[in-house]
């Protein structure tokens, strides 16, 4: 039988129509059904251990029936990576927060969430952030007296220059900005205020820090002495020795009392005669195999005195990462009278990039894990001669190679003996990527290995062997392959969460951290005393314009 088409053209229109209506359908009808709703957000200030970060708070609802996942954020239409969780996931017909860590200031900002279903815009009114109330708690039976410091991130184009002034009870007190990292603009994009504070047993004390206004100053400069390639701090307790000569970039080659008693610090490094020297002293970070930030040459490096006075002498390093990943940069704060460092370090990264985790135990390859963390290390802290480490708990732990980890809401100390050693912990953490932590091991990794390249081996094969390492380790950063994090110390008082290859996004990151130095001390004395300090203050914020 044969059929004819009489009217095609009508034929085509009608079909036409129907896939019209379906493409209609599709676009509008069902993707309202994944469309996410913005309950609410608000701006707001939150703390991070002493770190004071200004945050855009997002309630977000999925009244569909799949599931919906965050994967990005814009601010006034531009990408922003400073937000946690990071690839939040949002169940049906749940509600879900996501933080989105902005110097917000003054004005309204057009916030944009984008899902694997679409994207939804809301906008977002921000209050004047001239000046702010720090409300201090002590939780401790004996008054609290130490020095505070508050670490900021600023907008581009909100601070001039490093002004910041505080006040007790309407009087002006001391106080010193230090940290400072700048847009290339020249405003401030990063800068640490510390001042020093007394809090009544079980009571509460206030202060008012005010942006753009000069802090009451002093003339109280340290010891402080740049000659031969070196430049030496003594604060009258202790003394911390920067190596400038050539092929030392700055590390620290000597940390001890003034008497010189004892030196906990050593450069351990790899090669001589090279450019390429691997090199690290006390206190560094890493992120390459063996310790330094990048390959070292005179254009990608700086070391200077940032400020001497009146709180602290501060010396920096400012490096430029490798890959054009961005920069990174190291500030050591030694204060008068006490035998402290407080250690910041910063990360400007222009590229995003992956840290994995190091070579297993059998591999083959464990030259390139030397301390059993891969290559991210934030911070380094090596000590010579040391033995074992003790936490605040009294818990003691000698691990050999890689090493064992311990969770970093505890201070930490390498020691040689019960009353000599060096203890680190947390002042202020990176709400996008915390420091969760401590890697521990006595040994560094060393097998005789053939070096392919063309560079000379020191011989110093007890640069392995004479020393013990404290390395930071963030949240989701698994130390090697094949970790059994069952079985690590830190699994007996906090959930096991997934580890594996940690992201660093186009952003910025940074972190403070105390490092005190012990001689002829009690060691477990003095990690109880840091859990008072930086455990034993509430801090609440309030934000004036």
């Amino acid at each position: 039988m044969r059929v004819t088409l009489k009217h095609p053209l009508t034929l085509i229109i009608s079909v036409v129509s129907i896939i019209s209506v379906a493409v209609i359908y599709m676009l509008f009808f069902m993707q309202s059904a994944y469309e996410i709703e913005i309950l609410s957000a608000e701006c707001i200030v939150e703390t991070y251990g002493w770190r004071i970060v200004r945050t855009i708070k997002v309630d977000i609802r999925n009244p569909g029936d799949e599931n919906v996942t965050v994967s990005g954020v814009l601010v006034d239409e531009k990408s922003w990576n400073q937000l946690s969780p990071t690839n939040l996931l949002i169940p049906p017909k749940s509600v879900r927060t996501i933080k989105i860590f902005y110097p917000w200031n003054s004005v309204k900002y057009s916030v944009t969430i984008e899902t694997d279903k679409g994207k939804k815009k809301v906008d977002v009114d921000a209050p004047n952030f001239s000046s702010l109330k720090a409300i201090l708690q002590n939780l401790n039976d004996d008054e609290w007296n130490s020095m505070i410091s508050f670490d900021f991130i600023f907008g581009d184009g909100e601070l001039e220059e490093p002004k910041m002034a505080v006040y007790k009870d309407g009087a002006p007190i001391i106080c010193q900005v230090w940290g400072i990292v700048r847009y290339e603009s020249g405003y401030i994009k990063s800068a640490t205020i510390s001042f020093p504070a007394s809090i009544p047993a079980r009571g509460e004390s206030s202060y008012m820090i005010r942006l753009n206004e000069e802090g009451l100053e002093e003339n109280n400069p340290l010891n402080l002495d740049k000659s031969s390639g070196f430049v030496l701090i003594n604060n009258g307790v202790i003394k911390v020795r920067f190596n400038e000569n050539e092929g030392y970039r700055g590390e620290i080659d000597w940390v001890g009392d003034v008497n010189n008693k004892i030196n906990y610090a050593k450069v351990f490094g790899i090669f001589r005669g090279s450019r390429h020297d691997l090199k690290s002293g006390l206190l560094t970070i890493s992120l390459v195999y063996w310790g330094p930030m990048t390959i070292i040459n005179s254009d990608n490096f700086a070391t200077y005195i940032e400020s001497n006075g009146p709180l602290l002498a501060v010396y920096a390093r400012k490096w430029k990462m490798q890959s054009d990943l961005g920069w990174a940069y190291e500030f050591y704060a030694v204060p008068h009278n006490n035998p402290i460092i407080l250690y910041k370090v910063f990360l400007d990264v222009n590229r995003e990039f992956n840290m994995g985790p190091g070579a297993a135990p059998g591999s083959g390859y464990e030259i390139y894990n030397p301390y059993g963390t891969g290559y991210l290390a934030i911070p380094l802290l090596i000590v010579k001669n040391a033995s074992f480490f003790i936490t605040d708990l009294s818990d003691i732990y000698h691990p050999p190679w890689p090493g064992s980890d311990l969770w970093a809401k505890h201070p930490v100390a390498a020691c040689i003996n019960a009353t000599h050693a060096v203890a680190i912990t947390r002042v202020c953490n990176d709400p996008v990527i915390p420091i969760e932590y401590w890697h521990i091991t006595t040994e560094r990794w060393f097998t005789g290995f053939e070096w392919p390249w063309n560079l000379e081996y020191t011989g110093e094969e007890n640069v392995w062997t004479d020393h013990v390492a404290v390395v930071g380790v963030p949240e989701g950063k698994l130390c090697w392959t094949g970790q059994d994090l069952s079985r690590e110390p830190y699994a007996i008082e906090r959930e096991i969460t997934p580890r594996g290859t940690l992201t660093l996004r186009v952003g910025r990151y940074s972190w403070i951290f105390h490092v005190e130095v012990i001689v002829e001390g009690d060691v477990t004395h003095t990690l109880y005393k840091l859990v008072n300090t930086y455990s034993g203050v509430d801090v609440n914020v309030e934000v004036y314009p």
